[in-house]
């Protein structure tokens, strides 16, 4: 079967090219970026769903392979995040937003509904990661000499001071030591893909981050994404990312934030800052937005 590639983009971290097939499919293959310390592969759990042991919910799709690179088959080329970033593009398809994210979030709760199978290696590879660095500053060894999670570690702590330092630490801590719920461990919105309708079903790929953790973590996990995509928009468009939180939490069976929801945003906002400084590039302007982290962020998860 041929492919031709639509679209291609990622950073040092990973690297992601969307295809079309010529039966009319799509693929997604995801692929480790230069500056990937870890290898890109099913977690434990995640190997235990691909060999069929482990059957998840028909809205979670994981790869037709254990290692990299790693290939998925979706719906239709255009995950949620290129329809937020780009919305004008994607107008006369505004309309799937909202069912898509609940059912995004409908989909995550069912998710926390499967028992915890035995024998399974607990962890969370993004929050342990973001640990490491908040506990010593200390990054990927492929940042070289540009030594930016060092740098950001130094700023981020003056800026933050050390209460909310502090706070931040042990929330981190907490949150990778709580195995009580099946959760996806990284629901991003680059990895929802809405059908093409207006009935609201998605395609949430999985599998490398599948894990035990803490109960709502998934649904606020995503909250704080789209909250993150609220400050990083500066009202450059229209799109209600305060609405579309509210679709997802809908979803999940909730009519407000969970109470973790704020100290999970806050990791999501420094996640991603993070992420960015070491394998993209250096930019005052995003460490900037650390500020928000105390006091952007609980008002606008008070106002859900």
């Amino acid at each position: 079967m041929s492919e031709r590639v639509l679209t291609r983009y990622g950073a040092g971290y990973l690297r992601t090219t969307i295809c079309g097939t010529d039966d009319g499919g799509y693929l997604v293959i995801r692929e480790p970026g230069p500056l990937r310390e870890t290898d890109l592969r099913l977690s434990p759990l995640g190997r235990r769903a691909a060999e069929g042991s482990f059957p998840l919910p028909g809205s979670f799709q994981l790869p037709e392979t254990a290692v990299a690179p790693l290939r998925f088959t979706v719906p239709q080329p255009v995950p949620l995040i290129d329809r937020m970033l780009w919305p004008a593009a994607f107008s006369t398809t505004a309309h799937l937003l909202p069912p898509a994210l609940k059912a995004a979030g409908a989909a995550l709760r069912e998710l926390t509904d499967l028992p915890i199978p035995g024998g399974i290696p607990t962890g969370m590879p993004e929050l342990g990661r973001l640990l490491r660095w908040l506990r010593s500053g200390g990054g990927n060894a492929r940042d070289g000499a540009r030594g930016n999670a060092q740098r950001l570690y130094k700023q981020a702590r003056w800026r933050l001071g050390p209460d909310m330092w502090t706070e931040l630490t042990e929330t981190c801590g907490l949150l990778c030591a709580r195995p009580e719920r099946v959760i996806h461990g990284n629901p991003t919105l680059s990895g929802v893909f809405p059908h093409s309708t207006a009935t609201g079903g998605v395609t949430i790929l999985t599998g490398e981050t599948l894990t035990a953790g803490p109960a709502d973590f998934d649904i606020s996990w995503l909250t704080g994404e789209l909250l993150m995509h609220h400050l990083l928009s500066d009202g450059a468009n229209d799109l209600d990312h305060a609405g579309l939180a509210r679709a997802a939490l809908e979803g999940y069976g909730l009519d407000s934030a969970p109470a973790q929801a704020t100290p999970i945003a806050r990791l999501r906002l420094l996640h991603h800052v993070l992420s960015y400084v070491v394998h993209v590039n250096w930019r005052d302007d995003l460490v900037d937005r650390l500020g928000s982290i105390q006091d952007k962020v609980p008002a606008w998860i008070r106002a859900l």
